[in-house]
Protein backbone atom coordinates (compact mmCIF):
# COMPACT_ATOMS: atom_id res chain seq x y z
CA UNK A 1 0.00 0.00 0.00
CA UNK A 2 1.48 3.65 -0.90
CA UNK A 3 1.26 6.24 2.21
CA UNK A 4 2.22 8.84 -0.02
CA UNK A 5 -0.22 10.74 -2.30
CA UNK A 6 1.34 12.66 -5.58
CA UNK A 7 -0.36 15.69 -6.36
CA UNK A 8 -0.54 16.08 -9.95
CA UNK A 9 0.02 19.73 -11.34
CA UNK A 10 -1.29 20.50 -14.50
CA UNK A 11 1.52 22.96 -16.11
CA UNK A 12 -0.84 23.68 -19.13
CA UNK A 13 -3.56 25.39 -17.77
CA UNK A 14 -2.60 29.15 -16.45
CA UNK A 15 -3.60 28.41 -12.93
CA UNK A 16 -0.11 27.82 -12.00
CA UNK A 17 1.07 30.66 -13.41
CA UNK A 18 -1.22 32.67 -11.83
CA UNK A 19 -0.42 31.24 -8.40
CA UNK A 20 2.90 32.36 -8.87
CA UNK A 21 2.26 35.98 -9.85
CA UNK A 22 0.41 36.08 -7.15
CA UNK A 23 3.11 34.78 -4.60
CA UNK A 24 5.43 37.15 -6.04
CA UNK A 25 3.60 40.03 -5.93
CA UNK A 26 2.19 39.48 -1.90
CA UNK A 27 6.67 38.91 -1.89
CA UNK A 28 7.20 42.40 -3.10
CA UNK A 29 4.55 44.27 -1.34
CA UNK A 30 5.80 42.79 2.25
CA UNK A 31 9.38 43.83 0.71
CA UNK A 32 8.12 47.18 0.03
CA UNK A 33 6.31 47.71 3.46
CA UNK A 34 9.17 46.58 5.25
CA UNK A 35 10.85 49.09 3.52
CA UNK A 36 9.07 51.70 4.43
CA UNK A 37 8.77 50.89 8.39
CA UNK A 38 11.47 52.87 9.10
CA UNK A 39 10.37 56.49 9.51
CA UNK A 40 14.18 57.93 8.31
CA UNK A 41 14.29 55.15 5.62
CA UNK A 42 11.05 56.87 4.23
CA UNK A 43 12.94 60.00 3.97
CA UNK A 44 16.31 58.11 1.90
CA UNK A 45 13.87 56.50 -0.42
CA UNK A 46 12.12 59.86 -1.15
CA UNK A 47 15.68 61.44 -1.56
CA UNK A 48 16.30 61.93 -5.35
CA UNK A 49 19.09 59.40 -6.92
CA UNK A 50 21.23 60.73 -9.47
CA UNK A 51 23.29 58.93 -11.71
CA UNK A 52 26.39 59.75 -12.40
CA UNK A 53 27.92 59.32 -16.13
CA UNK A 54 30.60 57.07 -16.23
CA UNK A 55 32.21 57.92 -19.50
CA UNK A 56 32.62 61.64 -18.39
CA UNK A 57 33.89 60.27 -14.63
CA UNK A 58 36.55 58.39 -16.99
CA UNK A 59 37.61 61.66 -18.49
CA UNK A 60 38.53 62.76 -15.38
CA UNK A 61 40.48 59.57 -14.18
CA UNK A 62 41.85 57.35 -16.60
CA UNK A 63 41.34 54.19 -14.56
CA UNK A 64 37.53 53.32 -13.18
CA UNK A 65 40.08 51.39 -10.63
CA UNK A 66 41.63 55.01 -9.63
CA UNK A 67 38.32 56.29 -9.73
CA UNK A 68 37.16 54.22 -7.07
CA UNK A 69 39.81 54.41 -4.96
CA UNK A 70 39.96 58.80 -4.88
CA UNK A 71 36.10 58.74 -4.45
CA UNK A 72 36.22 56.62 -1.46
CA UNK A 73 39.38 58.61 0.37
CA UNK A 74 37.54 61.77 -0.58
CA UNK A 75 34.21 60.62 0.58
CA UNK A 76 36.43 59.84 4.28
CA UNK A 77 37.60 63.06 4.05
CA UNK A 78 34.19 64.92 3.33
CA UNK A 79 32.38 62.47 6.42
CA UNK A 80 35.31 63.53 8.80
CA UNK A 81 35.94 67.25 8.19
CA UNK A 82 32.01 68.25 6.80
CA UNK A 83 33.59 69.88 4.14
CA UNK A 84 32.88 70.38 0.44
CA UNK A 85 34.47 71.90 -2.16
CA UNK A 86 32.22 72.86 -4.45
CA UNK A 87 28.81 75.11 -3.97
CA UNK A 88 25.26 73.24 -3.71
CA UNK A 89 25.88 69.72 -3.95
CA UNK A 90 22.97 67.63 -5.76
CA UNK A 91 24.10 64.59 -4.10
CA UNK A 92 23.66 63.98 0.04
CA UNK A 93 25.72 61.19 0.31
CA UNK A 94 29.74 61.88 0.55
CA UNK A 95 30.51 59.80 -2.28
CA UNK A 96 28.11 61.22 -4.49
CA UNK A 97 29.63 64.56 -3.67
CA UNK A 98 33.19 63.19 -4.37
CA UNK A 99 32.27 62.18 -7.40
CA UNK A 100 30.50 65.62 -8.36
CA UNK A 101 33.94 67.02 -7.20
CA UNK A 102 35.79 65.19 -9.33
CA UNK A 103 33.53 66.02 -12.45
CA UNK A 104 34.14 69.69 -11.93
CA UNK A 105 37.97 68.68 -11.22
CA UNK A 106 37.99 69.92 -7.60
CA UNK A 107 39.86 66.86 -6.47
CA UNK A 108 43.69 66.49 -7.72
CA UNK A 109 45.34 63.20 -6.94
CA UNK A 110 48.51 61.85 -8.45
CA UNK A 111 49.66 58.00 -8.38
CA UNK A 112 53.21 56.93 -7.82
Amino acid sequence: MNKHRSSYVDFSSGELKEQIAEAKERVRIARQEELYADKEHKEIVNAKVYYFNVTKLLEKVDSKYKLVYISSKRAKIIESEDYVAIENPKCVKSVGQALEEILEEKVKCEFK
